[in-house]
């Protein structure tokens, strides 16, 4: 992975926690011990297009038609549905107890 995209991908993980500490205060809900983390033992998720959770590229135009990226951020859609400039990501954060990236 790029260096470029391990910063990027850093800092909304950063952003991430940030509005679970500070905005809705749930990260005390989180389970201690960081083995839980990684089989989502904490109260929400964060969704991006492209990823097995949200597969399908395409689905960004209706985000992008909600928020309106290109007039407030600069932020375009190629017409393979990639995101310009290169680095910008976009995810959809859920913090409903229930959100799970897979329940089988």
């Amino acid at each position: 992975m790029p260096p470029n995209l391990r910063v990027t991908l850093n800092i909304c993980r950063g952003m991430s926690i940030q509005l679970r500490c500070r905005e809705k205060r749930i990260a005390a809900e989180d389970s201690p011990h960081i083995r839980d983390l990684f089989h989502q033992k904490y109260r929400g998720s964060r969704y991006s297009f492209g990823y097995p959770a949200c597969p399908n590229l395409e689905d960004q135009t209706k985000l992008f038609a909600l928020l309106k990226p290109e007039e407030n951020v600069g932020v375009r859609l190629t017409s393979g549905f990639l995101l310009e400039p290169e680095q910008s990501t976009s995810a959809i954060v859920v913090h409903h107890p229930g959100a799970k990236y897979f329940v089988v």
